[in-house]
């Protein structure tokens, strides 16, 4: 089951890797039946902190929407997080300016072009989320997150804080708080 989940978790993440959040879900399923969800076992974020952050990120939306936390086995749901990062190349292209100015003496017009590419590595994070249906062992619902990574983890702390947001915003329960 792990080994499963692990692998179509990874193969649904790099499809989804061209937005900022993506969520998919299965729509013939009862969310209103589900009372507690667990955490289940995933693939860590690589600093503790943003391990918390995510993890509080996450309990603070299915709370809100009425969900209670409970023991693995007693679970409704399992949650499974998984958090990594790649590095990405990419590359400026040719680009082309013109410009005009107007002053006492002649004005003018100027072009400018750059042929060459600059290429350069970015570290992009991504946080899967997964919620599996804990007696039938299915995954009902997933979202992906993407985001260029920075240096401040107060600007990771606040991908984390908007990613879990947006993805919970097309979760099947709505929130109780409004």
């Amino acid at each position: 089951m792990r080994t499963a989940l692990a692998c179509l978790t990874l193969a649904l993440s790099v499809a989804c890797a061209s937005s900022r959040v993506a969520v998919d879900s299965d729509p013939g399923y009862d969310f209103t039946t589900a009372r507690t969800f667990a955490w289940h076992e995933g693939v860590p974020a690589d600093s503790e902190l943003q391990e918390r952050r995510i993890v509080a990120a996450v309990e603070q939306e299915l709370t809100a929407r009425g969900l209670q936390r409970a023991e693995q086995d007693a679970a409704d749901l399992w949650i499974v997080s998984e958090a990594g990062s790649r590095r990405e190349v990419r590359s400026t292209g040719t680009s082309l300016s013109i410009g005009a100015s107007r002053g006492t003496g002649w004005g003018g017009v100027g072009v400018g072009t750059t042929t060459g590419n600059r290429v350069y590595e970015v570290d992009v994070g991504q946080l899967v989320l997964t919620v599996v249906d804990a007696s039938e062992q299915r995954v009902v619902w997933r979202a992906t997150a993407e985001e260029t990574l920075s240096e401040d983890p107060e600007k990771t702390a606040r991908f984390i804080q908007e990613a879990v947001a947006e993805a919970f915003a097309e979760f099947p329960l709505p929130r109780l708080d409004g």
